[in-house]
């Protein structure tokens, strides 16, 4: 996503084992995207308009032609007109089902000014930057709902490097990226490759999420990558000591000129 900053990123777990493998040993549970798809009951995790890669409204159709195939091998033609549909024309290809996801929360903002005119200038674009930094990266509130225990990574690039530097020494070619969320009583268009797998409907906006996308080969179901020892780059806490320890705040530091002692 063009213009954004990730300052943190957060993974919530459910049991503290798990939230120590991840810290401990970089353990990365992933579950596939055709499992997020199937879960039934939790809208916080589940969804199952996973990896669209169409999402067409009736408005912006004229026809749609479909063929249906019957037992004898012979086929017939329909023809679909706006007002024959109930909602959008929704369409998910079957292969995004087996991609292999690790999701997470992310503490991101819009780019910020890093320089200034003056120092008056400074002030007033930090001032700005700070009231940008509160209202952008501030924690939802429905981040409990998703677990006890969190990993909170404070050295985002070194994490992001981590991942893909053990990927690729696998061999599993890995993507990773914000998740963009679009407004589906509006939305009309395509999503074409991965970018189905980082685009969801809006409804999901509070979850800030950034994602790791691995295509795993010759395997199926959820998977688990070790990238090794998160310490120096994480740290562990009860998520609900979240909203009040992390909070991130700008400030001018003046440099002191050349020649003084």
């Amino acid at each position: 996503m063009p213009g954004k900053v990730i300052y943190m990123l957060i993974k919530i777990f459910d049991e503290e084992m798990h939230a120590d493998a991840f810290f401990e040993q970089g353990e990365m549970y992933c579950r596939t995207l055709g499992d997020f798809k199937r879960i039934e009951g939790d809208t916080d995790r589940g969804d199952q308009y996973e990896g669209v890669t169409a999402w067409h409204q009736p408005s912006q159709i004229s026809t749609i032609t479909v063929q249906i195939a019957s037992p004898d091998g012979s086929t017939r033609t329909i023809d679909l007109h706006p007002k024959d549909m109930a909602g959008p024309v929704i369409m998910q290809q079957t292969w995004l089902d087996h991609l292999n996801l690790f999701c997470m929360y992310a503490m991101r903002s819009d780019r910020l000014p890093d320089s200034f005119e003056n120092e008056e200038e400074a002030i007033r674009e930090i001032e700005k930057a700070n009231t940008l930094l509160r209202t952008q990266c501030e924690i939802h509130e429905g981040i409990s709902a998703l677990g006890k225990y969190a990993v909170v990574i404070h050295d985002v690039s070194a994490f992001v490097n981590r991942v893909r530097s053990t990927a690729k020494e696998r061999g599993i070619p890995v993507r990773s990226r914000l998740v963009e969320y679009y407004d589906p009583e509006t939305f009309h268009g395509d999503f074409g490759g991965l970018k189905a797998a980082f685009n969801k409907r809006n409804i999901y906006e509070h979850q800030n999420e950034y994602r790791f996308c691995f295509q795993l080969d010759g395997v199926s179901g959820p998977q688990k990558i070790q990238v090794g020892s998160l310490a120096g780059m994480a740290v562990k806490m009860l998520t609900k000591n979240l909203k009040s320890t992390l909070q991130l705040q700008l400030s001018l530091v003046k440099k002191e000129s050349e020649g003084l002692p």
